[in-house]
């Protein structure tokens, strides 16, 4: 059973409810594999390797956002030779 089921709300209200406690200052880790969820760290280890896997996430994102950033960029350019060339 998921803590929404539990308190009876849903996953997003969950999430909403996570992100306030962890910008009151609260450490709140989170795991995307089996068993997910969230949880309080109990030591600096389980910390640093949240803090690994949240800069792992972040490249991948930075990665993502820089292909599309280009290719945004290539099209724009293609429509613009397009208006000068016809």
């Amino acid at each position: 059973m998921t803590l929404g089921r539990m308190v009876g709300v849903d996953d997003r209200e969950v999430r909403e409810l996570i992100g306030q406690i962890i910008r009151e200052g609260y450490f709140i880790c989170a795991v995307s594999s089996d068993p997910m969820g969230y949880f309080v760290p109990e030591n600096l280890g389980e910390v640093e390797a949240y803090e690994k896997t949240l800069q792992a996430r972040a490249l991948k994102l930075l990665a993502r956002l820089k292909h599309i950033s280009r290719e945004r960029a290539r099209k724009f350019l293609q429509e613009q030779m397009r208006i000068f060339t016809d």
